[in-house]
């Protein structure tokens, strides 16, 4: 088993323990309210960093739904729909053509990316004008500082630089909750 089917399994058993769960389901809940903002139906979607696909449920259906990862043994334990399409490949330079998504999704994802303006330029290239993206970033607090002292090395973002980012890469931001592991936005493409 690689490192990334062992990682899996362990993800899994991680996110069943208290309080852990608890952390994880709030988060979903606020994901879920972010979700119900969309002003369409996304047709075309492609969740970045997908993983085990453990937050597909939240998301629309879609005519299709990219599920991108660069780990196959990830990818391979992904609960999959009929709409959905997996894709190894990396999320900082996606094999994923530009302008043909209603929806980007980067969710538990960008913590573990420095180049987070790189991430949010693919991001936007990926959309349609007035597309939506969805994406996490670990904010920094004690939970991000035990998890780099834990051995998980993680790049937190404050909520001041998320905002000069995502503006700064040409994103409106719809609305933004920050849950106790996450700072989550919901934000548009502007035109």
């Amino acid at each position: 088993m690689d490192k990334w089917g062992l990682r899996a399994l362990v993800y899994r058993w991680f996110r069943r323990v208290y309080p852990i769960r608890w952390f994880f389901q709030s988060e979903q809940r606020h994901l879920e309210n972010l979700v119900t903002l969309l002003d369409h139906q996304p047709e075309r979607i492609a969740d970045l960093g997908t993983g085990l696909g453990e937050t597909l449920p939240l998301l629309p259906g879609g005519r299709i739904r990219i599920l991108l990862d660069q780990s196959q043994a990830m990818l391979k334990r992904a609960q999959t729909g009929p709409t959905d399409a997996r894709v190894i490949g990396d999320i900082l330079s996606p094999p994923l053509k530009p302008g043909s998504f209603d929806l980007v999704t980067c969710i538990g994802t960008s913590e573990y990316i420095p180049a987070k303006a790189l991430l949010l330029q693919e991001m936007y290239t990926l959309l349609k004008p007035g597309g939506y993206a969805l994406i996490t970033f670990s904010p920094r607090n004690l939970y991000s500082r035990l998890r780099n002292l834990l051995g998980k090395r993680i790049y937190p973002l404050s909520g001041s630089t998320a905002y000069d980012l995502l503006a700064a890469e040409g994103f409106y931001i719809v609305r933004a909750y920050r849950t106790k592991m996450q700072s989550q936005y919901l934000v548009q493409k502007i035109v």
